[in-house]
């Protein structure tokens, strides 16, 4: 029995794509591996977060990187111009 047939919810054919009201996209498999084994330790997030920006400067050879809890939010900051030394650590 899976996690859904406990909680009682019907899974459903996914056709519009990555669409966050059907939950997203099904992770690849080394995706969920990467989850999973994170999802044991205790880090500091501002840690992650460069962590996480230097690889997607890697990449895609963009200027910097930032990971965001959606496009919206994404956008947001994008558009909103840094404060005096807000990038400098």
């Amino acid at each position: 029995m899976g996690i859904y047939d406990t909680l009682g919810i019907h899974t459903v054919l996914n056709v519009a794509g990555p669409v966050t009201r059907l939950s997203g996209a099904p992770l690849h498999p080394e995706v969920a591996a990467a989850m999973a084994e994170a999802a044991q330790h205790c880090v500091r997030i501002e840690d992650l977060q460069e962590a996480a920006g230097r690889e997607l400067v890697a990449a895609t050879g963009a200027e910097a990187g930032y990971v965001t809890a959606g496009r919206r939010l994404g956008w947001r900051l994008a558009r909103r111009p840094a404060s005096p030394g807000s990038m400098s650590r």
